[in-house]
Protein backbone atom coordinates (compact mmCIF):
# COMPACT_ATOMS: atom_id res chain seq x y z
CA UNK A 1 0.00 0.00 0.00
CA UNK A 2 2.70 2.33 0.77
CA UNK A 3 5.29 0.90 -1.41
CA UNK A 4 7.06 3.82 -3.43
CA UNK A 5 10.59 2.04 -3.47
CA UNK A 6 12.31 0.75 -6.71
CA UNK A 7 13.16 -2.68 -7.62
CA UNK A 8 12.46 -4.39 -4.65
CA UNK A 9 13.34 -1.52 -1.83
CA UNK A 10 11.02 -0.89 0.42
CA UNK A 11 9.17 2.43 0.41
CA UNK A 12 10.43 5.66 2.35
CA UNK A 13 8.33 7.45 4.73
CA UNK A 14 5.51 8.96 3.08
CA UNK A 15 5.93 11.79 4.87
CA UNK A 16 9.36 13.14 4.22
CA UNK A 17 8.40 11.91 0.37
CA UNK A 18 5.60 14.01 0.47
CA UNK A 19 7.30 17.10 1.74
CA UNK A 20 10.18 16.80 -0.50
CA UNK A 21 7.66 16.11 -3.70
CA UNK A 22 5.83 19.24 -2.40
CA UNK A 23 8.75 21.52 -2.05
CA UNK A 24 9.51 20.68 -5.80
CA UNK A 25 6.03 21.11 -6.87
CA UNK A 26 5.48 24.62 -5.35
CA UNK A 27 9.01 26.07 -5.78
CA UNK A 28 9.44 25.15 -9.33
CA UNK A 29 8.57 27.41 -12.38
CA UNK A 30 6.02 26.37 -14.98
CA UNK A 31 6.91 23.21 -16.96
CA UNK A 32 6.50 22.72 -20.22
CA UNK A 33 5.44 19.40 -21.53
CA UNK A 34 8.76 18.38 -23.26
CA UNK A 35 10.45 18.85 -19.47
CA UNK A 36 7.55 16.45 -18.07
CA UNK A 37 10.21 13.26 -18.55
CA UNK A 38 13.46 15.09 -16.66
CA UNK A 39 10.78 15.47 -13.85
CA UNK A 40 9.53 11.72 -13.51
CA UNK A 41 13.28 11.13 -13.43
CA UNK A 42 14.05 13.51 -10.79
CA UNK A 43 11.18 11.97 -8.71
CA UNK A 44 12.60 8.61 -8.75
CA UNK A 45 16.11 9.92 -7.84
CA UNK A 46 14.09 10.89 -5.35
CA UNK A 47 12.15 7.74 -4.16
CA UNK A 48 15.73 5.47 -4.44
CA UNK A 49 18.05 8.08 -2.15
CA UNK A 50 14.92 7.95 0.56
CA UNK A 51 14.99 4.43 0.11
CA UNK A 52 18.68 3.96 0.34
CA UNK A 53 18.88 5.95 3.48
CA UNK A 54 16.08 4.80 5.28
CA UNK A 55 17.05 1.11 4.92
CA UNK A 56 20.82 2.05 5.62
CA UNK A 57 19.56 3.50 8.69
CA UNK A 58 17.02 0.38 9.71
CA UNK A 59 14.37 2.91 9.49
CA UNK A 60 12.31 1.35 7.51
CA UNK A 61 10.12 -1.31 9.88
CA UNK A 62 9.82 1.53 12.35
CA UNK A 63 8.26 3.85 10.03
CA UNK A 64 5.66 0.95 8.82
CA UNK A 65 4.94 -0.24 12.34
CA UNK A 66 3.37 3.20 13.05
CA UNK A 67 1.79 3.57 9.90
CA UNK A 68 -1.75 4.65 11.44
CA UNK A 69 0.26 7.92 13.02
CA UNK A 70 2.23 8.36 9.02
CA UNK A 71 -1.15 8.72 7.24
CA UNK A 72 -2.12 11.43 9.78
CA UNK A 73 0.98 13.29 9.31
CA UNK A 74 1.10 12.45 5.70
CA UNK A 75 -2.43 13.74 4.77
CA UNK A 76 -1.95 17.05 5.42
CA UNK A 77 1.24 17.16 3.40
CA UNK A 78 -0.76 15.27 0.62
CA UNK A 79 -3.31 17.31 0.09
CA UNK A 80 -0.91 20.20 -0.08
CA UNK A 81 1.04 18.09 -2.57
CA UNK A 82 -2.28 18.02 -4.85
CA UNK A 83 -2.81 21.82 -4.42
CA UNK A 84 0.34 22.31 -5.41
CA UNK A 85 -0.08 20.15 -8.52
CA UNK A 86 -3.08 21.65 -9.48
CA UNK A 87 -1.53 25.10 -9.05
CA UNK A 88 1.14 23.99 -11.28
CA UNK A 89 -1.47 22.91 -14.18
CA UNK A 90 -2.73 26.20 -13.90
CA UNK A 91 0.46 27.40 -15.10
CA UNK A 92 0.79 24.67 -17.66
CA UNK A 93 -2.43 25.34 -18.79
CA UNK A 94 -1.30 27.09 -22.73
CA UNK A 95 0.67 24.49 -22.74
CA UNK A 96 -0.99 21.15 -22.00
CA UNK A 97 -4.04 22.48 -24.42
CA UNK A 98 -1.70 22.76 -27.40
CA UNK A 99 -0.35 19.20 -26.48
CA UNK A 100 -3.84 17.93 -25.81
CA UNK A 101 -3.02 16.81 -22.45
CA UNK A 102 -5.89 16.55 -20.53
CA UNK A 103 -5.68 17.89 -16.67
CA UNK A 104 -7.81 18.96 -14.20
CA UNK A 105 -7.35 22.49 -15.18
CA UNK A 106 -7.69 21.92 -18.87
CA UNK A 107 -11.03 19.67 -18.34
CA UNK A 108 -12.59 22.03 -15.36
CA UNK A 109 -11.03 25.19 -15.85
CA UNK A 110 -8.72 27.74 -14.22
CA UNK A 111 -10.92 29.24 -11.89
CA UNK A 112 -12.21 26.00 -10.67
CA UNK A 113 -8.63 24.03 -10.09
CA UNK A 114 -7.45 27.27 -8.50
CA UNK A 115 -10.61 26.88 -5.97
CA UNK A 116 -10.02 23.14 -5.80
CA UNK A 117 -6.39 23.90 -4.69
CA UNK A 118 -7.37 26.38 -2.39
CA UNK A 119 -10.05 24.62 -0.80
CA UNK A 120 -7.12 21.71 -0.12
CA UNK A 121 -4.88 24.00 1.37
CA UNK A 122 -7.81 24.94 4.04
CA UNK A 123 -8.10 21.47 5.33
CA UNK A 124 -4.57 20.68 5.61
CA UNK A 125 -3.91 24.03 7.16
CA UNK A 126 -6.66 23.56 9.75
CA UNK A 127 -5.86 19.83 9.95
CA UNK A 128 -3.44 20.48 13.35
CA UNK A 129 -6.84 21.61 14.97
CA UNK A 130 -9.13 18.49 13.80
CA UNK A 131 -6.07 16.26 15.48
CA UNK A 132 -6.05 18.34 18.51
CA UNK A 133 -9.70 18.41 18.73
CA UNK A 134 -9.96 14.62 19.06
CA UNK A 135 -7.05 14.02 20.96
CA UNK A 136 -4.92 12.77 17.99
CA UNK A 137 -2.35 15.69 18.41
CA UNK A 138 -1.16 17.45 21.80
CA UNK A 139 -2.73 20.97 22.47
CA UNK A 140 0.82 22.48 23.22
CA UNK A 141 1.99 21.64 19.94
CA UNK A 142 -0.35 23.79 18.48
CA UNK A 143 1.99 26.66 19.40
CA UNK A 144 3.97 25.76 16.15
CA UNK A 145 1.20 26.88 13.85
CA UNK A 146 1.04 30.33 14.81
CA UNK A 147 4.74 30.23 14.36
CA UNK A 148 4.32 29.65 11.29
CA UNK A 149 0.91 31.58 10.29
CA UNK A 150 3.02 34.96 9.56
CA UNK A 151 5.29 33.10 6.92
CA UNK A 152 1.85 32.08 5.25
CA UNK A 153 0.24 35.58 4.84
CA UNK A 154 2.62 36.32 1.93
CA UNK A 155 1.30 33.17 -0.12
CA UNK A 156 -2.03 33.61 0.91
CA UNK A 157 -1.91 37.11 -0.88
CA UNK A 158 -0.30 35.75 -4.00
CA UNK A 159 -3.28 32.51 -3.88
CA UNK A 160 -5.76 35.95 -3.68
CA UNK A 161 -3.95 36.97 -6.98
CA UNK A 162 -3.92 33.65 -8.75
CA UNK A 163 -7.66 33.04 -7.67
CA UNK A 164 -8.85 37.03 -9.28
CA UNK A 165 -6.21 36.00 -12.39
CA UNK A 166 -5.25 32.33 -12.83
CA UNK A 167 -2.64 33.47 -15.34
CA UNK A 168 0.50 31.68 -15.29
CA UNK A 169 2.39 35.14 -14.55
CA UNK A 170 0.46 34.86 -11.27
CA UNK A 171 1.57 31.43 -10.94
CA UNK A 172 4.93 31.91 -10.92
CA UNK A 173 4.95 34.47 -8.55
CA UNK A 174 3.05 32.30 -5.82
CA UNK A 175 5.93 30.01 -6.57
CA UNK A 176 8.78 32.35 -5.81
CA UNK A 177 6.87 33.54 -2.87
CA UNK A 178 6.42 30.20 -1.60
CA UNK A 179 10.37 29.65 -2.15
CA UNK A 180 11.43 32.33 0.20
CA UNK A 181 9.00 31.87 2.55
CA UNK A 182 8.55 28.02 2.29
CA UNK A 183 12.21 27.00 3.13
CA UNK A 184 11.58 29.42 6.13
CA UNK A 185 8.58 27.65 7.40
CA UNK A 186 10.56 23.87 7.22
CA UNK A 187 13.47 25.33 8.79
CA UNK A 188 11.13 26.65 11.93
CA UNK A 189 9.16 23.29 11.96
CA UNK A 190 12.05 21.07 11.66
CA UNK A 191 13.94 23.48 14.46
CA UNK A 192 10.50 22.63 16.39
CA UNK A 193 10.62 18.86 15.91
CA UNK A 194 14.34 18.87 17.01
CA UNK A 195 13.66 20.93 19.82
CA UNK A 196 10.68 18.97 20.73
CA UNK A 197 12.76 15.58 20.67
CA UNK A 198 15.44 17.27 23.06
CA UNK A 199 13.29 18.05 25.96
CA UNK A 200 10.80 15.77 25.87
CA UNK A 201 7.52 17.73 25.00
Amino acid sequence: MFNFGVHGQRSCSPVVYCLLRTMDRLFHSPIQTEKRTSCRLRDLRYRRWLSAILNRRGLTDKLISNIPSIMLGAMPLMLIHCGGHIIQAVGDYEADCKTGVHTFVVRYGRKNGVIVAGFMFLIAGFSPFVYSAFGLLPHRHLFLFFIIFPLSIPIIMRYADVLKSPSTKNVINIQKTTRKYGIIGIIVIWAYALLAKIVGL
